[in-house]
């Protein structure tokens, strides 16, 4: 959300300045069901998180990268697996997220343990343990690019087919949805 959703939203906003847009940040199965429950009437998360019985429309895509630290051993390679990542200690996105979800299924499906060794909720947190020495860690492309030079990380391209990963857009049903928010999902799916 944190790399494509402020630029759609400012786009949307500055086309409809009497619409006010409440906006709370979650992870990706917390959403599906804030959508669900009718908390939330629009949903942004991961696509690899089941939302049954709700209206699913694509949003966007991203590729996950390998962040790592200044003088790490993987930081002259341009693509790497994740099994050449999975030897060296993780700075792990939060519990229950979309990316945790992939990467420890991909973990488990290799047979190979992760060792994650610290968990942080933001990017931001994460770059800089990465940043620290902590670990490596996983996360999408253009949220790395965001700080890999103002603390000197290189991003390294995640090469497994689960890298590149969808966004996608729920909503309980699009007859049900507000003006507004109907408005918002045909802005932020083009349609």
């Amino acid at each position: 959300m944190v790399q494509y959703l402020p630029g759609d939203l400012s786009r949307f906003l500055a086309e409809h300045p009497l619409i006010r847009v409440d906006l709370e940040e979650a992870i990706s199965p917390l959403i599906v069901r804030a959508v669900a429950d009718e908390v939330a009437e629009i949903g942004i998360y991961g696509g690899n998180i089941p939302a049954p019985a709700l209206t699913v429309l694509p949003y966007r895509e991203d590729r996950l990268v390998v962040v790592v630290p200044p003088k790490h051993p993987l930081r002259g390679r341009s693509s790497v697996r994740l099994s050449a990542v999975l030897p060296y200690d993780l700075v792990g996105v939060q519990k229950g997220s979309s990316i945790d979800a992939l990467v420890v299924r991909a973990a488990a499906d290799l047979g190979r343990p992760m060792k994650l060794r610290i968990r942080a909720s933001g990017f931001d947190a994460i770059s800089r343990m990465v940043h620290a020495g902590l670990g490596v860690a996983i996360m999408p492309q253009l949220v790395a690019d965001s700080y890999c030079s103002s603390l000197k990380l290189t991003a390294i391209t995640l090469q497994e087919p689960w890298a590149i990963r969808s966004l996608d857009l729920c909503v309980r049903d699009m007859a049900s949805l507000s003006a507004a928010a109907r408005l918002l999902v045909e802005h932020l799916t083009g349609r």
